[in-house]
């Protein structure tokens, strides 16, 4: 799931992939009201359990049913009990990692499970699933943190994105949603209401450049508010592709440069009067030299300067340079 900034550009220019549902691994369904016993000569386990190589059962969901097991801590009744490590393997290779507390064969209590795609959840279980505090951590550095309930994050809750962005606030359903603050990597601010992802409702955006917003959001985007310092623009601001509302639009020039491949970025400018009197530019692909940026950017703010955009809009284009 994306969070999308006010002016549509993802916020802090991350993947807030920010904020995406918790891993399904972390999400077990629970057995049945008749728990079976513990595997006989005579009664083989259920397919729901497996047993290790002394014969203590495991409750494996929602992992496949050729997965094996070990467990290094006590049995009691046929099923792990206590502390101990428990690690199931398909195909020769480590499918998942659980060292903490098991009651009765599942994850029960205090405990770090780590998936094989290096998911990585540290906190508190019941019955097999997230419960109480606990924190969710994954690969690219993005980690949630608060008080899950039957797996899912409810109530307070933070995100730490991969770019630095951040969140504070209320969650549901394992996702941000209800009122929270995000903090983005870029120094925009937004405090007030947070659905779908992004703002929802009213809230408060702060733009790095100290422009300010205050009144209703609809899909992520200001609607009826206020606006200031830097620019008064009444609640008729139209948020469009420059296209449909510049009657003029020069490209900009490609400058010199040594660095070699294809740089896009994409623009959002404000127009007071037919007049642009502020621009931001940012890049949507990565690897492109810093200082061939640079150049680019300049090339694109001369060339938006002269641009002919009657009344007052807030416009957004993309543009694309290609060197060598």
């Amino acid at each position: 799931m994306k969070l999308r900034s006010p002016t549509g550009r993802r916020l802090g220019s991350a993947v807030l992939a920010l904020m995406t549902a918790l891993p399904s691994w972390g999400q077990v369904e629970l057995p049945g009201p008749a728990l079976p016993q513990a595997p006989t000569a005579a009664q083989p386990p259920a397919p729901d359990w497996t047993p290790d190589a002394q014969g203590c059962l495991l409750w494996r969901r929602p992992l496949p049913a050729a997965a094996t097991v070990t467990w290094s801590g006590a049995c009691v009744d046929g099923k792990a009990q206590g502390r101990g490590v428990a690690q199931w393997q398909l195909n020769g290779s480590v499918w998942s990692r659980y060292e903490g507390e098991m009651k009765a064969g599942r994850h029960d209590g205090q405990g770090t499970l780590i998936s094989r795609f290096g998911v990585r959840y540290e906190g508190g279980f019941a019955e097999h699933r997230y419960e109480g505090q606990g924190r969710l951590s994954y690969p690219s550095g993005a980690a949630f943190a608060g008080r899950f309930a039957a797996g899912r994050l409810e109530g307070p809750c933070t995100y730490d994105g991969p770019e630095g962005q951040r969140y504070e606030g209320q969650c549901a359903a394992g996702r941000p949603e209800g009122q929270g603050a995000i903090r983005f990597a870029n120094g925009d601010r937004y405090e007030g209401a947070v659905k779908g992802g992004g703002p929802a409702g009213p809230g408060r955006y702060v733009w790095a450049s100290g422009e300010t917003y205050e009144g209703e959001f609809v899909a992520g985007k200001p609607a009826t508010g206020t606006w200031g310092p830097t620019q008064r623009l009444d609640h008729h601001r139209l948020y469009a592709p420059v296209g449909m509302v510049c009657t003029a639009m020069p490209r900009p020039q490609v400058p010199a440069v040594a660095w070699k491949g294809t740089a896009i970025y994409k623009l959002v400018a404000a127009v007071q009067d037919g007049r642009v009197v502020s621009v931001e530019v940012t890049a949507l692909n990565a690897g492109v030299d810093p200082l061939a940026t640079k150049a680019f950017v300049r090339s694109i703010e001369t060339a938006v300067r002269s641009y002919a955009c009657p009344g007052d809009h807030v416009f957004e284009q993309e543009f694309m340079f290609k060197t060598g």
